[in-house]
């Protein structure tokens, strides 16, 4: 999918089957302050995990605290790593398995990784902006066992 306009949550949201899966998507800021991509969403709840970048901060950002509850001390959190952008220009590979999420940007430049604990059936996954935003390329792919 190419010449995606997003501002907000946009309502739309997105299923895969099964996890694991790689989510792959370029965005070019048009005035965003953040923009990503929420995943391991569970319909009517506030379990997701938030990958994400903060352009006034220059971070790339994993939030995995409303990934689900754990009994694992500081295994939920959120994770940044510096990360500077281009012309607003942001690529990300997001890798999310069972109970682990990756985080590749700009082809390596930034990288993260987190333990996320998602209740089953947990595959939905949602673009989000804070601001304007186009995606000039997004795909989607289920990764062998």
């Amino acid at each position: 999918m190419e010449g995606l306009r997003v501002e907000g949550d946009n309502g739309m949201t997105w299923r895969n089957e099964s996890v694991p899966y790689v989510i792959e998507i370029a965005f070019e800021s048009d005035g965003a302050s953040d923009l990503g991509v929420k995943v391991l969403l569970k319909a009517n709840t506030n379990q997701e995990a938030v990958v994400g970048y903060n352009f006034g901060n220059e971070q790339l950002y994993l939030n995995s605290i409303n990934a689900e509850k754990t009994n694992v001390p500081d295994a939920l959190g959120v994770f940044t790593a510096p990360l500077k952008v281009l012309r607003g220009r942001l690529k990300l590979h997001i890798f999310v398995y069972n109970n682990l999420t990756e985080v590749f940007a700009n082809d390596g430049e930034g990288f993260l990784s987190g333990q996320v604990f998602p209740e089953n059936n947990s595959f939905d996954w949602q673009i989000f902006t804070v601001g304007k935003a186009n995606v000039g390329q997004l795909g989607v792919y289920e990764i062998g066992n």
